[in-house]
């Protein structure tokens, strides 16, 4: 009998919860007993929004401070949020990514999971609730189906979800520095090569004015001419791809271009 019971402790439980108050004061108190680390996801800016009305950042907050929590929350990108939460969180660089000591915050590009909150305490239990109203303001009423479990394997499974998130903004960000950091160092190349090429150009043209025209002259004409397409070309790549290429139309008269 005893074995029995430390099984079922071992294997915990899960269990769908419909009732909303009841899901609110679980919430809560998840929130209240963690000791060591709170995992939260919140997919909207509503979502983060009603949490904060019913007092769980300031719990986080406290939970942060008073009893050393770590604390991880993956939120949208919202100047609103970040502001929120920029007293307990300092710039660690990178866009999307804040920290301060155990405090922290990620704002992915897009939400993978754009219906449910998850919430996992200590890595012992997980909450995980879908919204059936997200423009409600109350928490109750925006609340749908909730399941709760203290059951290791599911509980785990809603943490490796949450760190798979996690670290894809920390990916998501190395790359974008690192297409700003090509797209800087294409631009920077390509007016340093424009500079220099624009010279060669002027003196062979001098060449051919001050002398007879030589094969010579014409290679080095011909090759800085080359040269200066190529670092247009290079500068209009980081234009579009910046989305700063300004298109110059004209009217054009297809019968004499074809004909040329």
């Amino acid at each position: 009998m005893n074995k029995r019971k430390e099984e079922e402790v071992i294997l915990g439980k899960t269990e769908l919860i419909q009732n909303p108050l009841f899901v609110q004061t679980l919430f809560i108190n998840m929130i209240k007993s963690a000791e060591h680390e709170v995992l939260l996801l919140l997919p909207t800016v509503n979502a983060f929004l009603r949490e904060q009305r019913l007092g769980i950042i300031q719990l986080l907050k406290q939970g942060a401070t008073e009893r050393a929590v770590n604390i991880k929350i993956l939120v949208p990108a919202d100047p609103l949020i970040k502001n929120n939460l920029g007293d307990m969180a300092a710039p660690e660089g990178k866009e999307g990514i804040e920290r301060k000591q155990n405090f922290e915050f990620r704002s992915p590009g897009e939400f993978a999971v754009s219906t449910v909150t998850i919430v996992v305490v200590d890595k012992k239990e997980s909450l995980v609730f879908e919204k059936k109203d997200d423009s409600k303001e109350n928490f109750a009423e925006a609340l749908g189906l909730a399941t709760y479990s203290s059951s290791k394997p599911t509980v785990v499974s809603y943490f490796s979800i949450f760190e798979s998130l996690w670290k894809q903004v920390a990916l998501y960000e190395q790359l974008k520095a690192h297409d700003k950091m090509q797209n800087e160092f294409i631009n920077i190349a390509s007016h340093e090569m424009k500079t220099p090429t624009q010279s060669i150009l002027g003196y062979a043209e001098l060449l051919e004015d001050s002398c007879k025209k030589s094969e010579e002259v014409e290679a080095i004409k011909r090759n800085a001419e080359r040269l200066q397409k190529l670092a247009t070309n290079l500068l209009d790549v980081t234009r579009i791809e910046s989305q700063t290429l300004k298109l110059r139309k004209e009217t054009v008269n297809i019968n004499e271009r074809l004909r040329m």
